[in-house]
């Protein structure tokens, strides 16, 4: 997989869709299908989008779970992006990526909720198979 400054064409739909899993909202049917079908459409393997979860999407956006008043609507595009990127090109990304979906207490949201949109991948591969 290509480091994500030097693929944002692909990378910056998946981010964006990825980043509503910290939303402070409940996700509901479309959204999974939402996240689904954007990883999907994208270059990527199921595997490649859960390393973009975890070690560039994750670091960014999970400060918003631990918000009183978090981002419910949607995180803006350019400030994710941005975001993502300096923090790829940092000491801090090397770190992440040993401790991902380690964290104790959302990561296990977080998680859940990515086994619920890999769930709805597989289901839309096999239609697509069919």
């Amino acid at each position: 997989m290509k480091q994500a400054s030097e693929d944002l064409e692909a990378r910056r739909p998946v981010w964006w869709a990825l980043s509503d899993l910290f939303l402070d909202t409940e996700l509901n049917n479309l959204a999974y299908n939402y996240i689904a079908r954007t990883c999907l459409d994208s270059p990527y393997s199921s595997k490649e989008c859960a390393e973009i979860l975890w070690h560039e999407v994750y670091p960014i956006c999970i400060g918003n779970l631990f918000s009183m008043v978090g981002v419910w609507g949607a995180f803006d595009q350019e400030w994710l992006e941005h975001e993502i990127i300096r923090h790829v090109s940092t000491w801090r990304f090397r770190f992440w990526q040993r401790l991902g979906r380690k964290q104790p207490l959302f990561g296990k949201i977080i998680l859940s909720d990515w086994h619920e949109v890999q769930k709805r991948m597989e289901a839309m591969k096999n239609i697509q198979a069919e």
